[in-house]
């Protein structure tokens, strides 16, 4: 396996957290604690064009739609832009603390914000109206995904567990009590769930087997903090707390490659986001260091 560095995308003046798909493969926003939105385009990669300004810390981007992109913040609200005028059309304010995460369930018409305060809140998308919020814990809710069919969705949370729910009536199914730190992020990925965690191990667990424990694996020294498949579904990278980023086999779970300052000019401090586009297969990653940069994988 070939890793190049095909990018570095400078100008972000504080740490960034958000990276979400653009309108096209090769764009792409990103976002952090300087509350600026900013679209990349992998074609013209020198310079990001200011999408809007947002007050406090950006910690998720989400798409819904084509029209819409929701930026949840440190303050507990979700700014709604439209990306017709690059206006601030509504500011959603239903959390005690950080959105860390949301999550778009498209057939559903509804998205989902993970909150700081412990609690997740679903949301009708198209009057953004609350239809209803669920307290999970006291700690940080930082991450959900959903099955490819939408039927159930996956927490991670902050008390070290993984909550499973149908996404009918948000009925809790099951709680899984692998991790031994807080659960950072879950990702579905065919028969499999994911996670990774600040305890820095990588689980997988079989989903049609009642989320059955198959791997465990030691993955980073510190905390994971994002997960990312490939498009073709054969790829995934990890990015951690560590400063690096790693590429895995998405069938052996074993690792291919390691990404780090000293072997690829990677990042310089903690690396907190990852995005891999359909553009050239590049993998997007993000951190602590504020640059951005693109990945060629071979």
């Amino acid at each position: 396996m070939q890793i190049t560095k095909a990018a570095q995308m400078l100008g972000h003046k504080g740490p960034l957290y958000a990276l979400e798909q653009g309108s096209a493969p090769h764009l792409f926003y990103s976002g952090g604690s300087d509350g600026l939105i900013v679209e990349w385009d992998l074609q013209n990669p020198d310079t990001g064009r200011l999408i809007a300004s947002v007050p406090g810390v950006i910690y998720s981007i989400k798409k819904l739609g084509t029209q819409y992109l929701l930026v949840g913040t440190d303050k507990g609200g979700i700014h709604i832009i439209d990306l017709t005028t690059n206006a601030e059309i509504k500011y959603l304010l239903n959390h005690a603390n950080g959105v860390f995460d949301i999550l778009v369930l498209p057939t559903q018409n509804k998205f989902i914000a993970l909150g700081g305060d412990g609690a997740f809140s679903v949301w009708d998308s198209d009057d953004f109206s609350c239809l209803t919020t669920i307290k999970l814990c006291d700690a940080k809710l930082r991450s959900a995904d959903c099955t490819e069919n939408e039927q159930f969705m996956s927490v991670a949370c902050g008390d070290n567990t993984i909550r499973i729910f149908e996404t009918t009536n948000f009925t809790q199914t099951q709680q899984l009590t692998d991790h031994t730190l807080s659960v950072n992020v879950v990702k579905y990925h065919g028969p499999y769930l994911v996670s990774g965690s600040r305890d820095a191990h990588l689980n997988v667990y079989d989903v049609a087997n009642a989320y059955a424990l198959l791997h465990s694996i030691p993955a980073h020294n510190f905390a994971i903090y994002s997960i990312v498949f490939s498009p073709d579904g054969k790829l995934f990278a990890t990015a951690s707390r560590d400063k690096t980023l790693k590429i895995w086999d998405a069938e052996t779970f074993t690792v291919l490659q390691r990404i780090s300052l000293d072997t690829h000019q990677g990042h310089k401090n903690s690396v907190n986001k990852l995005l891999w586009t359909d553009y050239n297969n590049l993998l997007i990653s993000t951190g602590d260091d504020r640059a951005v940069l693109a990945w060629q994988v071979n």
